[in-house]
């Protein structure tokens, strides 16, 4: 199982802007910076994309639908092009 961790903040209950580096987040996004950690679980409630080339989740998003728009022609025609694939991720609140 991967795990990675992400700075982001809640927006009325939804986690948006997913960010590894805290400088990026406090410089795309306003509100209460959060820690949080991100892994792939089949019951999540998160869909994110999986890139082959560095193994690591991107794209980070509460909605399929959003996923989706991303790509020019569709996560489908990604996958068929071995560039990575979709997964549903949990995301939880860091103790700090």
């Amino acid at each position: 199982m991967k795990l990675h961790h992400f700075y982001t903040h809640k927006e009325k209950g939804i986690y948006r802007h997913f960010f590894q580096s805290l400088i990026q987040m406090e410089l795309c996004s306003s509100g209460e910076v959060t820690l949080v950690k991100v892994t792939e679980d089949a019951e999540g409630d998160y869909y994110g994309w999986l890139r082959m080339d560095k193994v690591e989740y991107c794209l980070i998003y509460n909605s399929l639908a959003l996923l989706e728009m991303c790509f020019a022609y569709g996560t489908k025609a990604e996958v068929k092009a071995g560039n990575g694939r979709v997964v549903k991720l949990k995301v939880e609140e860091v103790k700090t």
